[in-house]
């Protein structure tokens, strides 16, 4: 997600959010998906995750897809959600992480300095010069470049991340925002667009990290919708007292394991006397765990 026009005070609360070593829940995405944050013409929306035990910020729609199919994945441990490319020299995003511990990671020198190299300092972005409460002078300060998820994953061969970079459409990528035909096509849009992917890319680079650019696609439809309603079927809470909510997650892992039908363990507990929906709400809630499980039994 692109930077807009931001204050000095907005600036200052995106690098108090995006202070380094920050994961799991202690983490904080450097844009909110409120209506007061998000950019125009967005669908902001904040997903809750019960691996990450926080909230991950989407800024449209295919962003939500993105998250969803992010959360889908096993080998996914921690995901940064709209985070900052930073335009001072700064550490590998998983430096600090204990799955990163004993790794020699690379850094980067930062976009002010890469914007320097690439003979484009004059292009990155700067706040515009203000004044404080106090009436006095402040100084115009970098805007960072937000990217949109950086995910974390581990194989066999160790932990490593990746930078999603989230559009629309394939072949939206590199261009300027969304927004109206004049905007779109418009010659100093275009420009700030290939100066910040040229920059961007660099950073990346530096990092030895790589961007994968994420589109969905009319063909996945129906995939994304599935796992987005289990996504927000997170942010329901599940009524059924702890013994009975253990039960049932047992009973529908074994229905995995067993090639048997769900609807087998939710007739059973309703039965009992408990609701349907919430025995549902179960299996719905721990769908990425289970997947996981039934890969590794694979």
């Amino acid at each position: 997600m692109g930077s807009q026009k931001l204050t000095v005070a907005r600036v200052r609360t995106i690098y108090a959010r995006q202070k380094p070593g920050r994961f799991g829940p202690l983490y904080r995405a450097a844009q909110q998906a409120t209506r007061g944050e998000a950019p125009q013409r967005s669908y902001p929306c904040p997903h809750s995750s019960e691996r990450l035990q926080r909230d991950l910020h989407a800024m449209s729609r295919p962003e939500t897809g993105a998250i969803a199919l992010i959360l889908h994945n096993p080998l996914v441990f921690e995901v940064l959600d709209q985070f900052l490319v930073s335009p001072l020299p700064t550490s590998h995003p998983m430096a600090g992480h204990p799955k990163a511990r004993g790794l020699t990671l690379p850094t980067s020198s930062g976009t002010l300095a890469i914007a320097e190299k690439l003979g484009l300092f004059s292009s990155h972005p700067f706040t515009s010069r203000s004044r404080d409460s106090t009436g006095d002078d402040e100084h115009p300060m970098a805007i960072p470049y937000l990217g949109d998820f950086m995910i974390f994953l581990t194989d066999s061969v160790g932990p490593y991340a990746v930078d999603v970079d989230v559009k629309g459409r394939m072949g939206d990528h590199g261009q300027p925002s969304p927004g109206g035909w004049q905007q779109r096509n418009s010659p100093r849009e275009i420009k700030k667009a290939a100066v910040r992917l040229a920059i961007v890319n660099e950073y990346m680079r530096e990092l030895r990290i790589r961007t994968v650019r994420f589109a969905k696609s009319p063909q996945d439809t129906q995939l994304y919708e599935n796992l987005t309603q289990l996504l927000q079927r997170h942010a329901h809470h599940v009524t059924l007292p702890p013994n009975v909510h253990a039960d049932a997650l047992g009973d529908f892992m074994e229905c995995v394991r067993l090639g048997r039908p769900p609807m087998e363990v939710i007739g059973k507990f309703h039965r009992l006397g408990f609701n349907a929906a919430q025995v549902k709400l179960v299996l719905e809630q721990a769908i990425y765990v289970v997947v996981q499980l039934n890969r590794t039994a694979r």
